[in-house]
């Protein structure tokens, strides 16, 4: 999956506008980010990219960039 397609993903299970998630913002910024949309993170990283995310890997991810640093192994870039 590449790292755009992720981000709309994440927009989406955020129930954000197409490019309004930024990838410096600070994910409690977003009043959706909570303790569902996390279980939702670690759902769809686990369907979409086969990577599982740990409970503790949850509570270290402050921003959008946070999560893109854990999965960048699993993301492709967008060129």
């Amino acid at each position: 999956m590449k790292k755009a397609e992720f981000i709309k993903e994440l927009e989406m299970m955020l129930e954000l506008l197409p490019g309004e998630l930024k990838q410096e913002a600070n994910l409690n910024d977003y009043e959706t980010w909570d303790s569902l949309s996390q279980l939702s993170l670690i759902s769809l990283v686990d369907k979409k990219l086969g990577y599982v995310i740990e409970l503790y890997e949850i509570e270290n991810l402050k921003t959008v960039n946070d999560i893109l640093e854990l999965l960048k192994e699993h993301l492709e870039d967008d060129s």
